[in-house]
């Protein structure tokens, strides 16, 4: 079962269903047809086929000098099989080409053709516009073409474009490896090198020194230095201020003859080898002594600065050597022996002191003087350290100078090199190039329709796709409506009991309007002024009345019971159910003798009438006087006249009540002509007590979502819904239609 449906499903939309769509729209694609044709007309006489030229070129390689990159990276030569084909494509196509192959063509004789105005930029574009450019993925030969409504225009043209692209290959490839380009940074490098020779320059002389590291050097050498002799004097200061306390703090003191006195006395008797030297000669000798000790330790500093071998006379190392043998030398004429000492034992001695009386004078000024080179030594340092911090200050700049020295000297040197490379490839024409050939000179120009046909058959197909695709585009998703039997049966799921064709020849005469005014006086209904009443014989539509009869029939299958109860209604007005619904009683009661009974529900309007032998008749039928049956005739005729029953009920409830009744009347058939279905109309509640409910569905009116709505309804009531489609139109060949 579903295998079935979903091939019914499936098949609803075919052959056919486009050719309907077609034939339907067919005005609309012969409109756009006659469009593309005026389309393609325009574009053969505005885009004339032109005269193509063409010419091949094969990359082989592409040699990438890159001379701004640092000293050691050699040329590149690069893949053409990967991105440089199209990297070549693009210089062809660009604009500087252009101008430039027509700056050797003449722009005026380029766009003579084109009304002969010197404009080189709107002659670029024409050429950029007519140029074809094609390079495969597997192949190193790039085809170019140039189109030119002039002959020899095209092939001169072509050829300056190929010129203008390799000259334009060696500058975008080689710029950088130019004999211009290379002087001139040469030149801006020099004069960079030479603005921060003469900033470096400035800042020494301002810090007042010669060079950065031997400043530093010599200023941490007296750093060193006066540090040390600071310390040592320092040491000295306090030893003999320690002597002088200690001499001080002796318990007897005895004067200096006394002490001379006694200390000769003591010495008089020591041997001739421990006799005490003069006390200036031993001071003396003390002071040399330290100096000598002084200068030996700044020269351990120098040797580890200075070079020993350097004849320089104002190499401080030299100089300290030749001032420790200054001292030496006055050591040696002094002729003192530091072993003549003797070691006063005393109960406050406790130094080696000379063999003389202690001279307490000579200490002071020991102290004076060491105190005067203790401030000396610390103003030294005090002074160093501010130099120190000077420097400092300015050792930022000074490096930060001599960095960028260091730069542009490289820079300069390498550019140097690479000057002189640059003058052999100065030396090179780019139409020599060995590493692109022009295999195919730019050919004698033939005519090549090929783009103006493809561009009239763009035109052509393309404004043709645009009425065929408004056809489908309004019947798939913009028309909503109903449009042939078929979708009733497939889409909605529901009986289609016939297909009823549009008829235009409905209309009568003048003269056969005024009898049915007559008629219509005689109390017979007439609904259908101006046209043919359904019950003529000259009606056209008579045989789809008889077939919806013979299917209303055959829907019983055999049932006799009466009356039987049939209902039309829409869901749209002008649908056609009133003519349906008189024609179809007509055809009733034209049938073996039925008795029929036509009722009319029509914007709160009561129509009554019954049809017997297939016209309609002047009075109610019955087949009974009794009493029920007389209610159901006075009401029926209240409601035609009035509008509501003898007991002033709605048209939807009267009927509501009364279809009991008419269910047991002695009619053969009832036939109610409904309304429009809506949402006040009340035909719902009266077709759902329909024996059977003929939903009318107008052709290209009815919309197909109000339609399944009202469906469901009805079959949620469980009536018996049929369908019936009015109005429909051919549009193509009979052999399209599939209604039986």
């Amino acid at each position: 079962m579903n295998e079935e449906e979903n091939h019914e499903q499936g098949s609803t939309f075919g052959i056919n269903d486009i050719l309907f769509i077609v034939f339907r729209h067919k005005f609309k694609i012969l409109f756009f047809f006659l469009m593309a044709s005026v389309a393609a007309g325009a574009v053969w006489y505005l885009k004339p086929p032109l005269f193509e030229s063409e010419a091949k070129l094969l990359i082989k390689y592409v040699k990438e000098s890159r001379i701004a990159a640092m000293p050691g990276n050699s040329d590149v030569v690069i893949d053409a099989k990967h991105s440089v084909i199209n990297s070549e494509i693009e210089i062809l196509k660009s604009q500087d080409v252009a101008i430039a192959a027509v700056k050797t063509v003449g722009a005026d004789k380029f766009l003579a053709a084109y009304g002969g105005v010197n404009d080189e930029m709107r002659a670029a574009g024409v050429l950029l516009k007519n140029l074809k450019i094609e390079g495969g993925n597997n192949s190193d030969v790039i085809a170019v073409s140039l189109g030119h409504p002039d002959p020899q225009v095209a092939q001169k043209a072509l050829s300056a474009f190929i010129e203008a692209y390799l000259h334009k290959h060696q500058e975008a490839w080689l710029q950088a490896g130019s004999y211009e380009f290379l002087l001139t940074q040469t030149d801006q490098i020099r004069a960079s090198l030479n603005e921060t020779d003469a900033e470096l320059g400035k800042e020494l002389s301002k810090a007042g020194i010669l060079s950065l590291a031997d400043a530093k050097t010599d200023i941490t050498a007296q750093l060193n230095r006066i540090q040390k002799d600071l310390y040592e004097t320092e040491a000295q200061l306090a030893e003999k201020r320690a002597q002088l306390d200690e001499y001080k703090r002796q318990p007897e003191k005895t004067s200096p003859n006394t002490a001379t006195a006694n200390l000769e006395t003591k010495t008089n008797n020591l041997p001739d080898a421990l006799a005490a030297p003069n006390p200036a000669t031993v001071a003396n000798y003390q002071r040399l002594a330290q100096q000598l000790a002084t200068l030996k330790n700044r020269e351990l500093e120098y040797v580890s600065v200075y070079k020993e071998g350097s004849t320089n006379s104002s190499n401080p190392l030299r100089q300290i050597r030749q001032q420790i043998a200054e001292v030496e030398k006055t050591i040696n004429e002094l002729g003192f022996d530091p072993s003549r000492t003797l070691q006063i034992a005393g109960p406050s001695m406790t130094l080696l002191q000379p063999a003389e009386t202690f001279n307490i004078a000579f200490e002071r000024s020991r102290v004076a003087a060491l105190e005067a080179r203790t401030r000396t030594l610390t103003n030294q340092l005090a002074e160093v350290n501010q130099k120190a911090q000077r420097l400092e200050e300015v050792e930022n700049r000074i490096e930060d100078l001599q960095r960028k020295k260091r730069i542009y000297d490289e820079q300069y040197q390498h550019f140097r090199t690479s000057l002189e490379k640059a003058k052999i490839d100065q030396a090179l024409d780019s139409t020599k190039l060995g590493n692109i050939n022009v295999v195919q000179e730019p050919s004698r120009a033939g005519l090549n329709s090929k783009k103006t046909k493809k561009m009239i058959m763009m035109a052509f197909g393309g404004t043709a796709c645009v009425g065929l695709a408004l056809a489908f585009l309004i019947e798939l998703f913009l028309d909503p409506s109903v449009k042939r039997a078929k979708e009733l049966e497939t889409r909605l799921k529901v009986q289609v009991l016939i297909s009823v064709p549009t008829f235009k020849g409905l209309r009568q005469s003048r003269k056969k309007v005024a009898k049915a005014d007559a008629l219509d006086k005689n109390g017979v209904r007439s609904e259908f002024y101006g046209e043919i009443p359904p019950w003529e014989d000259s009606d056209p539509m008579l045989p789809y009345y008889e077939a919806l009869r013979d299917r209303v029939v055959m829907s019983y299958n055999g049932d006799n019971h009466k009356p039987k109860v049939v209902g039309l209604t829409s869901c749209n007005d002008g649908a056609g159910v009133t003519r349906l619904a008189t024609g179809l009683a007509a055809a009733l009661s034209r049938d073996v003798q039925r008795n029929v009974l036509l009722i009319g529900l029509q914007s709160n309007r009561v129509s009554v009438s019954a049809f017997d032998k297939g016209r309609p008749a002047e009075a109610l039928a019955g087949s009974n006087n009794n009493g029920e049956d007389s209610s159901v005739q006075e009401n029926l005729y209240s409601l035609a006249t009035t509008g509501r029953n003898l007991a002033g009920a709605s048209v939807v409830q009267s009927f509501s009540d009364l279809m009991p009744k008419l269910k047991v009347s002695d009619y053969d058939f009832i036939v109610f002509d409904l309304p429009p279905i809506s949402q006040t109309s009340g035909a719902l509640r009266l077709a759902s007590q329909m024996e059977r409910t003929i939903m009318v569905v107008e052709a290209e009116k009815t919309d197909r979502r109000k339609l399944e709505r009202a469906v469901r309804l009805l079959a949620s009531s469980r009536a018996k819904v049929s369908t019936v489609f009015n109005k429909s139109r051919s549009y193509g060949p009979k052999v399209l239609d599939d209604e039986i």
